[in-house]
């Protein structure tokens, strides 16, 4: 009898961990949507203006000069991660999302360049092209559960 109870309360805290982690996964499905709608506002400015935008609607610019650093937050109500962005003289650009000290997503791109996103933890990065027009919210997800 004590083993089956043991067995169901075990079961109970798999259940609760999982719908955790699911709100978490959710979360940073949406950051890193937010990441790819900035990269791409950015890889349209850039190809128009030949230079990175004083400011970006929603974000705080956080340094100026030879790089304009924006910074922001993405995610759900619940569960925000912060999301930090360069843009360059050169033209190049860099969304990073942060999950944890170790762990995120890097969009990157620029004038003449293909726009990729990194992701998974710093010692074993993959690498995806985004291909224009592509579905952000397919690309997130792909990025965080591997659907």
């Amino acid at each position: 009898m004590r083993m089956k109870s043991n067995l169901v309360i075990l079961l109970g805290l798999a259940f609760l961990v999982s719908c955790g982690s699911k709100k978490y996964q959710d979360a940073m499905v949406l950051a890193n949507v937010a990441a790819l709608k900035v990269a791409a506002t950015l890889n349209e400015y850039i190809s128009e203006n030949r230079d990175c935008p004083n400011s970006l609607e929603g974000w705080e610019v956080t340094s100026s000069g030879i790089e304009l650093e924006y910074s922001g937050f993405g995610g759900s109500e619940q569960h925000k991660y912060p999301i930090s962005i360069t843009c360059k003289n050169d033209q190049s650009f860099s969304v990073v999302v942060k999950y944890n000290f170790d762990s995120g997503t890097w969009v990157t791109g620029g004038k003449g360049e293909s726009t990729e996103i990194s992701y998974g933890h710093f010692t074993e990065l993959q690498t995806l092209l985004v291909p224009s027009g592509a579905d952000n919210f397919v690309i997130a997800k792909q990025v965080v559960i591997g659907e």
